[in-house]
């Protein structure tokens, strides 16, 4: 792929005609491209332009492509990747335009590394231009209309993740149409119903307790188990809703939600971590 007399390469001269500025482009859209992207492509390092648009390639955004330090414009709508967006690609200081649209990229969490804070300050490029329709549901609303990428927006895809992880339905689910999301699914529920939203297998464990219980002690701390696994999770559930509430200025800061985490960890199993072992299958 690096010779360019091979399809899709070429080398752009500048339209000024003082100038024999010369741009490396390779674009292979719109063809019926299968398999992963090659790591060979990490070798080109004065590609500047890159394009793998509307083709069937699978797999991750190889890590080796922030080796390709010229690199301008990188194109990968229409195809069925996966994994995260790399932090990787941060290091790519010329790049001004970035499209993963219409693929199956869900790693929106620590998008606020992702860009060096130089390259969307800078008024010397535009803004770099990220289609995350294939990561629907769990990128912030502020991105779609083309705010700069902020922790807010990570706090927003934390408190997502957080409700996917503990009602085991993610945001995607056919479920969730017609005004109704997963946030608004939860929130509806706590806090009385908040047993019919949870994942069931967090639950497992207390239904079995009590049908095994044979004595009034043990039935008593089956119950005194089962109110504080309710109360966490309705904790949980409401840390959730507020991390992805719509307008970022109404999100808790990320220390915030980490001092919540810990004062719930030690109502369930106590600073101390007394019976830790026995409730850690309680909250997977």
């Amino acid at each position: 792929m690096a010779d360019s007399r091979s399809k899709g390469f070429r080398e752009r001269k500048s339209s000024k005609s003082n100038t024999k500025k010369i741009t490396h482009t390779l674009s292979l859209r719109n063809n019926s491209l299968v398999n992963k992207i090659p790591l060979e492509l990490g070798r080109l390092w004065r590609l500047q332009e890159l394009s793998f648009l509307n083709n069937s390639i699978s797999g991750e955004i190889p890590a080796n492509i922030s080796a390709c330090s010229n690199l301008i414009s990188f194109e990968l709508p229409g195809n069925t990747l996966t994994g995260k967006i790399l932090v990787e690609l941060g290091s790519l200081s010329k790049l001004n335009a970035l499209y993963i649209g219409r693929n199956n990229i869900t790693g929106d969490l620590g998008l606020a590394r992702f860009l060096p804070e130089d390259i969307y300050n800078s008024s010397a490029i535009q803004p770099i231009s990220i289609g995350f329709r294939g990561s629907i549901g769990y990128v912030a609303p502020e991105y779609g209309i083309g705010n700069e990428v902020l922790t807010f927006g990570d706090v927003y895809s934390y408190g997502i993740l957080l409700l996917e992880m503990f009602t085991r339905k993610r945001p995607t689910d056919s479920m969730f149409n017609d005004g109704l999301s997963l946030h608004s699914f939860v929130k509806m529920a706590l806090p009385e119903l908040v047993a019919t939203v949870a994942d069931p297998t967090l639950l497992q464990q207390r239904e079995m307790g009590q049908a095994s219980s044979s004595t009034n002690n043990t039935r008593n701390q089956s119950s005194h188990t089962s109110h504080k696994i309710h109360e966490c999770l309705i904790s949980i559930f409401n840390i959730g809703i507020a991390c992805s509430q719509e307008a970022p200025r109404n999100r808790p800061t990320i220390s915030h939600v980490v001092t919540q985490l810990h004062a719930i960890k030690n109502n369930l199993i106590g600073k101390d971590g007394d019976h830790g072992s026995r409730r850690a299958r309680i909250a997977v």
